[in-house]
């Protein structure tokens, strides 16, 4: 039997190869100085949203949940 997959995704990584603009941007969305914490460390500082233009779900996933909401 073929089993399916709800979600999938990828890491949330930077490219070796990325250019300084990319870097700068990274580093902006990943630094404890930028975001408290929340992205790019360890430990638990409060609430992580995920980004979502690496993450796939299902139709059923999407159904049961609502769908992305987004905390804004």
């Amino acid at each position: 039997k073929t089993q399916k997959l709800d979600a999938f995704g990828g890491p949330d990584k930077l490219h070796p190869a990325a250019t300084d603009m990319q870097k700068a941007v990274n580093y902006s969305m990943t630094s404890f100085l930028t975001t408290g914490g929340i992205r790019g460390s360890k430990k638990n500082m409060g609430k992580f949203y995920p980004r979502s233009f690496n993450m796939g779900i299902s139709r059923k996933v999407y159904e049961v949940t609502g769908g992305y909401k987004l905390p804004f």
